[in-house]
């Protein structure tokens, strides 16, 4: 478990590890959004807070029903900046991308 945050925290993984995963959550979680799209300028102004390492992202729920994600940036002692905290990212659905291995 890391005790310190460097900025290089996370893996590139394939196309088709990607896919495996988002069709599981989506074959189980029929009725929930499939991702979340978030502009640049707002995950650059978390990243361009002083001490920023990278982003943290936390599940929620907008509704009962309605998963949705929180952005916060976190710092090199794993610790999260609460200064500016993103939410309300567009849906897919309602806006997708043309179908491809990750949301079909």
């Amino acid at each position: 478990m890391a005790t310190t945050f460097d900025g290089n925290e996370g893996e590139m993984i394939l196309v088709g590890d990607a896919a495996d995963m988002t069709q599981a959550f989506q074959k189980k979680h029929p009725n929930q959004k499939k991702g979340y799209f978030f502009g640049r300028n707002k995950i650059e102004d978390l990243l361009n807070q002083t001490g920023a390492m990278g982003i943290r992202i936390y599940f929620g729920l907008a509704s009962e029903k309605d998963l949705t994600l929180v952005l916060v940036a976190a710092n090199a002692d794993v610790d999260d900046n609460l200064n500016n905290i993103l939410d309300t990212g567009i849906g897919c659905p309602d806006v997708c991308s043309t179908d491809n291995a990750l949301n079909s």
